[in-house]
């Protein structure tokens, strides 16, 4: 696995998390400032974020790209594993390595994720951007959208 160098200092590194239960979580981070969480789809790896955890370094961010159990030296049960568990794992790495609010990214089936921690966790969560979260066939019903403007 190759680590990408940006424009200052901002090669990316490994950090892997005890969360308890047998579970490790590797995250790969970047830069410093304001965090930003990355999760990426189903059955991928953090590093499908490398490029954009470089850029949002080099922008100012402080990128925190997600490994879900059994990717990339993320290590834990997975029979009977929820989303639920998989937004637990995502904020036991954010208390750890700085605590939130953080603005949170879901690709894809990480949308799922994003989405439950913002719902489980949301004094972790300080906005959520959700990247290809289509589903044929899927339909969401809004009744009303809560503000989420700066106050």
């Amino acid at each position: 696995m190759s680590d990408w160098t940006g424009m200052g200092d901002s090669t990316i590194q490994t950090t892997r998390i005890s969360t308890g239960s047998a579970t490790t979580i590797a995250a790969r981070t970047c830069g410093q400032g304001e965090a930003v969480v990355l999760i990426p789809s189903w059955a991928r790896g953090a590093s499908d974020f490398d490029e954009l955890t470089v850029a949002l370094a080099d922008a100012g961010y402080r990128a925190i790209a997600v490994n879900p159990r059994g990717i990339e030296g993320s290590e834990g049960p997975l029979g009977g594993i929820t989303t639920w568990d998989m937004a637990d794992d995502v904020s036991a790495v954010i208390d750890r390595l700085g605590g939130g609010p953080t603005h949170v990214v879901g690709h894809a089936g990480g949308n799922r994720v994003a989405r439950a921690l913002a719902t489980r966790h949301p004094g972790l969560v300080k906005s959520v951007a959700l990247l290809a979260a289509g589903e044929e066939g899927y339909t969401v019903e809004i009744r009303s959208v809560p503000s989420v403007a700066p106050r």
